[in-house]
């Protein structure tokens, strides 16, 4: 009988003391919770279910020093108040998380995961899902099984959940399709293994819940299926081609399948048609060498030979030397020199053929003492060109405009924008043009590379085109939200080794919404997964479709360019941003006719537009100006009355100018003031003629100080007594009558000094018809006998 209690209370202490255990047969899962206290070990396959059922955050990664060698998650169940998941480049290929309800954030980075099972009737609580596989090639996502799909299309796409699918049945497998796309080179309407291996165009994978993109940049493709019923067709091919087939649908009764459609593509119409853009493969640094790619691409269906040429600055850079890259092969390619161009002849290059020229420069250092020094900020331009022209389909793409940002120093895992941090709302039927840069700064060589990349929803994917990458990878689109670049088996050097080997990048090119609007700000950021390391989560490149201000006169434009304001090429615009917030502009001696556009400079105090061909000046949206230099130039008008904050005025040697205001009512504080050789300007306006003849005496002996344009008048009047002259009506409203008793000229100006109209007068009456200016006060300056007069006409 004893006996027989003592096996019972031992069983039932076995039983109790397992029933408190939980099963975790996986001894890297188990070390990770010895060492985080929640078991004491020996390594057992158990753990006491009441140190991790009330645990509420489990971080599964490197952990003292070590990669997490985790393949099994069983144990996971019974961490009941589980809310924040975390586990990174763990070996497992599934994690069962469906027994965890209280869950709010997941973060799972896996090296062979394929499955994750969220069933857990509560996803609606989640707001933070990031999973991620580094397994095989990265073309296949993640499968996660979740309560409603409905409700995972819509709230989780923005939980960094892309490119992975969700499915509510947690067995059911995926479909894929593959193949590889044909040019029909001799265009007998069959394609087999000789033909040329397109990397044109991408394939597209739809069905009713799900797409998947694969973009052709190797021989072969991939894409996958989640559906039953999916359309598979090969996109982004010119019309003047024909694909075969159009489109494939596939019904599938059960998953795991692989099809395999193979696309041919044959010619339809003789058309012409290049295209060519160039970058910048590595950062540019002052002092450093740099190396710009142009790329150019025979998309037409005729045989083609012609030129291709650079523009770049000679004076910002030296060119060293070049090669040509065709089919993966890099010879010496040499061109014909000439200052600041570049030109290389190439024939033959056939529809569909991609062929590359590296040319290769050293900027100038900041202390830089023959040419122009370059600094950090500095933009490099080159244009790039290809003929022939005539006759190409569209001459667009035959000329690219390329600007290059000098940097002193950068981040080798970086996204840049080349069209900047800014665009203007023209631009924004464009592409933007971005680069993706990596470096392995590990101590071994990167086997394979992620870039995971999600696009801004202001951008169009639609339009995703490729353009080139340091190194062969595939690229897939997952229901329109995130690019995935994989360098597979690249063997990337370790930047100790062999720091230019360690690099790497991949450029591409898209649109932005064509309902973008003035304000929208396009963001791109990437993370780069090397192997099993840490994803390196880059910068944001932010472009802003920002407002331009009009500057026609192309001298104008240029100086700003080269002051910094603006990148070129010339275009009639600049970005407000760039120059509302300049204190002090220097545009002297650089044969401006038209200063439209400074209206924007709001923050303006320092003016230098001396020696120029302006004829007019409008300057009555920078009342901040403190120094206004206008010396030598054509001017007939200067209004300055609004600029109470003026100190220095000068006007010197314009002959032509014969009205100028200066009462701001604040005369008393202007202390350096010049008007000299200004024959034409008879009155000066002041708000004290007085003070001003007293303190101001570097005007032109034919000038006057005056309070108000009577005073001017009378002036006039004495003149015009002595030349028998008189005008009227005045105010008029359609006829104007000058007599004079000498032949003379006039010209009619508006008050910002605009010339409205012009003539000869001839002794006696002469009649000016007004009748279509607009009603407003306008100057009348006269030249009669050398004399010159100016008077104020009312037009009503």
């Amino acid at each position: 009988m004893k006996f027989k209690l003592l096996l019972i209370a031992f069983l039932n202490c076995f039983f109790v003391c397992y029933a408190q255990s939980t099963y975790v047969p996986d001894d890297g899962f188990e070390q990770i919770l010895i060492d985080l206290g929640y078991d004491s070990g020996p390594l057992d396959d158990f753990v006491p279910t009441a140190n991790i059922n009330g645990v509420t955050r489990l971080n599964i990664m490197s952990l003292l020093g070590f990669d997490p060698n985790v393949n099994d998650f069983t144990g996971i169940e019974d961490f009941d108040a589980l809310t924040t998941f975390t586990a990174n480049f763990v070996s497992a290929p599934n994690i069962d998380l469906s027994s965890n309800n209280a869950l709010v954030s997941v973060n799972i980075v896996g090296r062979f995961l394929t499955d994750v099972n969220l069933k857990n009737g509560n996803n609606t609580i989640i707001t933070n899902l990031n999973i991620l596989s580094t397994n095989g090639n990265g073309l296949a996502p993640v499968r996660i099984c979740i309560d409603d799909i409905a409700y995972a299309n819509v709230n989780f796409q923005d939980l960094y959940a892309t490119g992975n699918y969700f499915v509510e049945n947690c067995t059911a497998l995926v479909n894929s399709i593959t193949g590889t796309t044909f040019f029909d080179a001799d265009n007998n309407a069959v394609c087999d293994a000789t033909e040329i291996v397109s990397t044109n165009g991408h394939v597209v994978t739809t069905g009713a819940n799900y797409s998947f993109t694969s973009y052709l940049f190797q021989e072969n493709y991939a894409t996958y299926s989640l559906d039953s019923n999916v359309t598979t067709q090969l996109q982004g091919i010119p019309s003047y081609f024909t694909v075969t087939p159009v489109s494939q649908n596939i019904i599938y009764t059960n998953t795991g399948n692989t099809n395999v459609v193979d696309y041919c593509i044959t010619t339809n119409a003789t058309i012409n048609d290049l295209q060519v853009e160039s970058y910048a493969v590595t950062a540019s640094k002052p002092g450093f060498d740099t190396r710009i790619r142009i790329k150019y691409k025979n998309i037409g269906s005729t045989l083609l030979s012609g030129t291709v040429v650079l523009n770049y600055n000679d004076m910002q850079e030296a060119f060293n030397n070049a090669d040509g890259v065709s089919s993966g092969i890099s010879v010496p390619f040499s061109p014909a020199v000439t200052p600041n161009t570049l030109t290389w002849n190439y024939s033959n290059i056939a529809p569909f053929e991609t062929r590359y020229i590296d040319a290769y420069f050293t900027i100038n250092t900041p202390i830089e003492i023959i040419n122009t020094p370059v600094v950090g900020g500095d933009i490099m331009t080159y244009t790039t060109a290809i003929t022939p022209v005539t006759g190409d389909a569209t001459s667009t793409n035959n000329l690219h405009v390329f600007n290059d940002l000098v940097v002193n120093a950068y981040d080798p895992n970086d996204v840049t924008c080349f069209e900047g941090d800014k665009i203007s709302l023209a631009q924004v039927p464009d592409y933007l043009t971005y680069r993706i840069r990596f470096q392995n700064t590990g101590s071994a060589a990167a086997t394979n590379i992620l870039v995971s990349n999600d696009i801004d929803f202001d951008l169009d994917l639609s339009t995703l085109q490729l353009i080139a990458s340091s190194h062969p990878h595939t690229t897939t689109v997952t229901n329109d939200t995130e690019i995935k670049f994989t360098f597979l088996n690249i063997n990337l050097p370790d930047s100790t080794s062999d720091e230019p080997g360690s690099n790497g990048w991949v450029l591409y090119k898209m649109k932005p919404n064509n309902t973008s609007v003035l304000g929208d700000v396009f963001e791109n950021t990437a993370s780069i997964y090397f192997d099993y390391n840490a994803p390196i989560i880059t910068n944001t490149a932010t472009t802003t479709v920002s407002e331009t201000t009009f500057v026609p006169d192309d001298d104008f434009e240029q100086a700003l360019i080269d002051l910094g304001y603006d990148y070129g090429p010339l275009d009639d615009h600049v970005f407000t941003s760039n120059v509302d917030n300049i204190t002090s502009l220097d545009v002297s001696n650089e044969n401006i006719a038209n200063l439209m556009g400074i209206e924007a400079f709001t923050s303006l105090s320092i003016l230098d537009a001396s020696t120029n061909a302006l004829t007019a000046l409008n300057l009555n949206s920078n009342l901040n100006l403190t120094s206004v230099t206008v010396n030598n130039n054509l001017l007939t008008a200067i209004d300055l009355r609004l600029h109470v904050n003026l100190i220095a005025f000068n006007c010197f040697q314009n002959s032509s100018l014969a009205y100028l205001n200066l009462r701001n009512g604040n005369n008393v504080n202007m202390n350096q003031i010049d008007t000299t050789q200004c024959p034409s300007l008879t009155c000066i306006e002041v708000d004290d003629a007085t003070y001003a003849t007293t303190n101001w005496t570097n005007i032109d002996a034919a000038s006057t100080f005056v309070n108000n344009q009577a005073e001017c008048a009378l002036l006039s009047i004495a003149g015009i007594d002595e030349v028998r002259f008189d005008i009227y009506p005045n105010p008029v409203s359609t006829l104007l009558t000058v007599y004079t008793e000498n032949e003379a000229s006039y010209t009619f100006t508006n008050i910002s000094g605009q010339i409205i109209s012009a003539g000869h007068l001839n002794v006696g009456d002469n009649s000016i018809d007004v009748s279509a200016f607009a009603v407003g006060l306008y100057l009348i300056h006269t030249r009669i006998e050398g004399s010159s007069f100016t008077d104020k006409i009312l037009v009503k």
